[in-house]
């Protein structure tokens, strides 16, 4: 758990910088991490069409959820393992 905590502290420290980054470097027309507008024109989930504000919450959310999967079969197992552990105490 303590990994997936320090995962998204990386992940959003990322997306500051690189947000900071875009604006310095906006005269070469810079996109890092697709923060500053979609890969490509006409995605359904990452358009423009609502804000820039609601493509970057989308852009957040999408990273956080693709963390939470690829962290969630470590968890699960950390969970069980807790759990025996308490249970072989127990007994």
């Amino acid at each position: 758990m303590q990994a997936f905590k320090d995962n998204l502290v990386v992940l959003f420290a990322l997306l500051v910088f690189n947000l900071y980054m875009n604006s310095i470097l906006a005269v070469y027309d810079t996109n890092f991490m697709f923060i500053v507008r979609p890969p490509l024109e006409g995605l359904p989930f990452l358009n423009l069409n609502h804000g820039y504000y609601i493509y970057l919450f989308r852009v957040i959310m999408l990273g956080v959820i693709g963390l939470s999967l690829f962290h969630l079969p470590f968890i699960v197992k950390e969970r069980k393992s807790c759990e025996t552990e308490s249970d072989f105490n127990i007994a």
